[in-house]
């Protein structure tokens, strides 16, 4: 029926006005849309037992049947109004009732009808639902978006907006398929042009994935920024921003801001050392980026800080002594975040002298040296606020400079420092006569 339908449609290009239909093909064309409905009535009503080899074997049919007719589907056969509507008719009860909801059709399914050609797409779009399949939904997500390149913005984006991340996370994504669609995204991010429409759309749905059970896929999300920034700089700018604008960061647990910390600070170590070049010059674009995430992180450990120093304040001298441990431990653990976070980019490090380098690797040179002011700047900024839950806090940063700013840093280095430093509270601290005795060698 189809063969013949195919064989006569040369002819019916050439039809005039006056040229009568042959009632061959009247017939085929009946006979097919009668199929298609009985095919159809089958599957809906289930006339046939489910799950029997009779109903298989329909759908098997049903299946043939509609990517057959698919081949029709041309600007000839669209041409005329009858043969359009029978096409758009038969093609459309064939998908919805027994192609687009099978999942061993859902990938022919997309490559052949949704994603076949511009008068494919806006017909089957509507019925292509990857939610359905969400074993397979990262899988149908990298077929659009290495086909999606050849179609214009008005075809491929109903697509893509087809893709409801959050919905899948919530039906289905495991752990494992969700840090593979966040890699996924992250990579698409820095290949799809910022000026393409459909990259606001790849970046809505990033975004959704880092705010999705927050703060559970935090670190992947922030493991894809940094290796798609670190190689080349591709990543842009504007992907850091939206992403770091978007987290609540305020529901962030202390606990898991010091694992982040921890984290953040050993890659920004293992990046500078394996470069040997200053973070300054790896991370330009991204510099004030990476201020607001580590004040982010920081401020979810201060929070958890403050809120144990509170009972304290309250009670006055008749605290328990384990309210002063909790406080003094949070307070500890807060120096110890800045640590982490700050030195990579503020230390004066020396290098193997196997690597044929110099022997120190200072954190910024001289034409870095207006991003490092302000790097310094938001460092010092932190250790303030520190300060005032803590007057301790100054003692600590002595120690800090005596031992691991200062010894090894440049003139320029230094000049940064005193800058920045001279702002911290210096009038509240008292030291004792050893500390004294550091300040008059210093």
């Amino acid at each position: 029926m189809v063969a013949a339908l195919a064989t006569n449609r040369e002819r019916s290009a050439q039809l005039t006005n006056s040229t009568k239909i042959g009632l061959d093909i009247c017939v085929s064309v009946l006979r097919i849309q009668r199929t298609v409905e009985r095919l159809v009535t089958f599957t809906m009503h289930g006339t046939a037992t489910e799950g029997s080899q009779q109903t298989a074997t329909l759908i098997q049919t049903g299946q043939r049947l509609f990517y057959r007719l698919l081949t029709l589907l041309n600007a000839t056969t669209l041409l005329f109004p009858p043969t359009r509507s029978f096409l758009e008719h038969s093609l459309r009860e064939l998908a919805m009732h027994m192609v687009a909801r099978f999942p061993d059709q859902c990938h022919q399914f997309l490559e052949e009808a949704v994603l076949g050609d511009a008068l494919r797409a806006p017909m089957f779009t509507p019925l292509f639902d990857p939610l359905a399949f969400p074993t397979q939904f990262i899988d149908l997500y990298q077929v659009v978006l290495e086909r999606g390149r050849s179609f214009t913005a008005d075809l491929i984006t109903p697509i893509l907006v087809r893709f409801e991340v959050e919905k899948w996370a919530r039906s289905g994504g495991n752990p494992a398929d969700m840090v593979q669609l966040i890699a996924l995204l992250g990579k698409e991010l820095t290949n799809y042009p910022q000026r393409e429409p459909i990259w606001p759309i790849l970046l809505e749905q990033f975004v959704t994935l880092a705010q999705y059970d927050f703060p559970s896929n935090l670190r992947d999300i922030l493991g894809t920024l940094v290796k798609c920034s670190v190689d080349k700089h591709r990543m842009p700018v504007a992907v850091w921003e939206r992403v770091l604008h978007a987290l609540p960061w305020s529901q962030m647990r202390a606990n898991l801001a010091v694992e982040l910390a921890a984290w953040v600070g050993d890659t920004m170590w293992k990046i500078r050392t394996s470069s040997q070049r200053p973070l300054f010059q790896i991370w330009e674009p991204y510099v004030a980026s990476y201020e607001q995430l580590v004040t982010s992180l920081f401020e979810a450990v201060l929070g958890n800080a403050i809120r144990h120093a509170e009972p304290m304040y309250r009670s006055g001298n008749g605290s328990s002594s384990n309210n002063n441990n909790n406080g003094s431990m949070a307070a500890t653990q807060c120096w110890e975040v800045l640590g982490q976070l700050f030195s990579p980019w503020l230390l004066t490090v020396t290098l193997d002298p196997r690597s044929g380098s110099s022997a120190t690797l200072e954190p910024w040179s001289t034409d870095d040296q207006d991003a490092a002011i302000g790097f310094c700047a938001c460092f010092t900024d932190q250790v303030i606020r520190l300060c005032s839950l803590t007057p301790q806090t100054i003692s600590w940063f002595w120690n800090y400079y005596c031992s691991a700013l200062s010894p090894l840093a440049g003139v320029h280095v230094q000049q940064v420092y005193l800058v920045q430093f001279v702002r911290l509270p210096w009038n509240s601290w008292e030291p004792s006569s050893e500390v004294m005795m550091q300040v008059w060698f210093a």
